[in-house]
């Protein structure tokens, strides 16, 4: 994981079904990868615009789901809801989990680029959610990928609390049970006071009497589709800084034993060598956070009481800190 600060690119084979009219208005049963089978949803009046781009959301459902029998994914949530709601205004796609399996950050993202290429999803405009094990799973997708959806809205699930930075700016609303013994509502609270501590304004609903299914509360709801639609994804726009700021942080930081990262100054831009690799250039967020658009990774430059930067803090799939030696 430290040394994947280099991008690498895979190509990948996805084997679908062959191309016939869309229908609308109802769910088709597709498959993608081999055997991962999903449904997917496409609003009534889908056809009646070649040009319009639609809203999307994934939908992951929770353990009681998995297996080979497709409907029984149109048992809770967003898939079961369109079975009646014909003109949902959201392209739907319900994933199944295998047997015994949990979910996939990487197959999951692949299967939404696949729905991208072959449908007219509006790209700022795509809404992840689940439940139980799915509410595990929107965690974990988000904090992998978290420039992918415009926001997310976990149902009973959790997460790495050390993790969120990452999603600091991403909209969130979680949902849990008071009296959830399947999956206890601190593993929701533990996520909500994490994204706090990192400034993130995420809303957080509970259920004072529901227990393990707060999914049917949630989903019949319209104010979450609202929430949805008021939300597009936000690019990372670098800003502009004096680059008199960069001087107080070229140096060698040590990630760990014989893996550094070097920090380097020029023609006054930013710019990060791991040990062994080439330079990235590093580009500004704030004066002293930097992401990288080749990878998801953040850097910050921490300071001591005297205004000496010490350390740096990288955010990739977890914080890791790094003492500047150099």
């Amino acid at each position: 994981m430290l040394k994947s600060l280099i991008p690498v690119f895979l190509c990948f084979l996805l084997i679908c079904c062959s191309s016939f009219m869309k229908a609308q208005g109802q769910q088709e049963n597709k498959k993608f990868i081999t055997e991962t089978g999903y449904l997917l949803f496409l609003p009534q009046d889908y056809a009646k615009d070649a040009q319009k781009r639609w809203p999307m959301i994934l939908f992951l459902h929770g353990s009681g789901e998995r297996g080979t029998v497709i409907d029984s994914v149109k048992k809770h949530g967003p898939p079961k809801i369109v079975e009646q709601k014909k003109d949902f205004p959201f392209i739907v796609v319900s994933p199944q989990c295998a047997p015994g399996e949990n979910w996939s950050a990487n197959t999951l993202n692949k299967l939404v680029d696949e729905i991208i290429k072959n449908n007219r999803v509006d790209t700022n405009r795509m809404y992840l959610t689940g439940l139980s094990m799915g509410g595990y799973g929107t965690w974990e997708y988000a904090l992998r990928f978290p420039d992918r959806f415009a926001a997310i809205a976990p149902v009973c699930g959790g997460g790495d609390p050390g993790r969120v930075w990452s999603i600091r700016s991403l909209p969130i609303w979680v949902f849990h049970g008071a009296k959830d013994l399947a999956v206890p509502i601190k593993q929701s609270e533990d996520m909500v006071n994490a994204l706090k501590k990192v400034g993130n304004d995420v809303k957080f609903t509970v259920y004072p009497e529901a227990g393990h299914d707060s999914w049917t509360e949630t989903y019949n709801n319209p104010a979450l589709y609202e929430w949805f639609l008021k939300h597009k994804r936000k690019a990372k726009i670098a800003i502009k800084v004096n680059p008199t700021v960069y001087d107080a942080y070229i140096g060698v930081y040590e990630l760990e034993p014989h893996f550094s990262l070097t920090i380097l100054k020029e023609n006054n831009r930013l710019f990060v060598q791991p040990t062994d690799q080439p330079k990235i250039e590093l580009h500004p967020e704030t004066e002293k956070d930097f992401f990288i658009k080749e990878v998801n990774a953040q850097i910050s430059f921490v300071k001591d009481s005297k205004g000496k930067v010490t350390e740096l803090v990288l955010h990739q799939d977890g914080d890791k800190s790094a003492r500047k030696v150099k």
